[in-house]
Order: C-alpha cells, then sequence, then structure tokens
C-alpha cells in the first residue's frame, strides 16, 4: 500500500501531465490555427488540470482513497516525458497535421487504457462527480481525435493527388 505522501506526489504529476497536454495543444493551436479541436482540448486539459489539483487537497485529508494497482510514478513520468518531447518535436517544426492528430488520440487512449483515473474513489458525491467528469472527458477527447483522424485521413485521400487526376477525367 502506498504512503499518503506517494498518493500525494502520484497525483501532483497527474497534474502536471494534463498541464503538459494542455501545452502541447497550445504548441498544436499555435502550428495548425485552422483546426479549431486544439483550442478545445488545451481548455478542457487546463480544467483538468484544476481538477486533479482539487483532488490532491482531498487526498491529502483522506477523503479520497487510492487503489494501489500496479501504478507507479514511474508509469506517469513516462507519460510526461512522452508529451515533453513531443512539444520539442512541434517547436522544432518538425509535425504534420495528421501526425500531430495520431499522436494526441494515441494519448488520450493511453491514458484510458493505463486508467490512470481509475484508481481513485471517494464517498464524497461532489468528488466523485469530479472524478466522473475527468473519466468522461478523456473518453470524449478519444472519440473526438478518433473523428477527427478518420476525416483527416478521408480529406487527404480525397485530395490525392490520384483521386484529383480521376475526377478531373470524369468530368
Amino acid at each position: 500500500m502506498k504512503t499518503r505522501e506517494e498518493i500525494v506526489e502520484i497525483v501532483e504529476l497527474l497534474a502536471r501531465n494534463e498541464q503538459a497536454l494542455a501545452d502541447l495543444y497550445t504548441s498544436y493551436s499555435e502550428k495548425f490555427p485552422d483546426f479549431k479541436l486544439w483550442t478545445f482540448l488545451r481548455k478542457e486539459e487546463e480544467d483538468h488540470f484544476h481538477l486533479v489539483i482539487s483532488i490532491k487537497d482531498n487526498v491529502e485529508d483522506g477523503s479520497v482513497d487510492f487503489s494501489d494497482m500496479h501504478f507507479s510514478v514511474k508509469t506517469i513520468t513516462m507519460a510526461i516525458e512522452q508529451v515533453l518531447n513531443e512539444l520539442k518535436i512541434v517547436e522544432n517544426g518538425g509535425r504534420t497535421l495528421g501526425k500531430a492528430i495520431k499522436f494526441a488520440l494515441k494519448l488520450e487512449s493511453s491514458m484510458l487504457e493505463k486508467n490512470f483515473l481509475n484508481y481513485f474513489s471517494s464517498d464524497d458525491p461532489e468528488l466523485e462527480k469530479v472524478l466522473v467528469q475527468l473519466r468522461t472527458d478523456t473518453k470524449s477527447h478519444q472519440n473526438i481525435l478518433e473523428k477527427a483522424l478518420d476525416e483527416y485521413l478521408k480529406e487527404k485521400e480525397y485530395n490525392s493527388f490520384e483521386n484529383i487526376v480521376k475526377r478531373i477525367n470524369n468530368e
């Protein structure tokens, strides 16, 4: 079983991860200003940062429980490092819109697959609402990004050289 200090450290890292995601989506929105989804996701991640920080206070006072199921500081630290590395790539101009969408989808899916937010529970209904909102929003982000990737790939296919030539030849 983790100590309260270890749990607080994990919550702080989760908050740092949310802020790193907000920073990444800010960078994406600057690089791809016509793709408005980045602004929405940035705002959501900033909200999540504040929600996770509020959980930290509840962990410190004992009103949030933490289940100890194979969750480590290393896991969340690696997730943060992944985001920070992507930020460097974007800042150096090395990312296309398609790759940005794929990377964001991978991050949001990973948060769900690793169950980062499922290790917390509370008897406090208001706090449980916060936890449910974080889980629901992350699933929503995954769904939105899946749709965005699908649309991006359809548009890319539609605008491929071969398809343009086919459409011209059929006119």
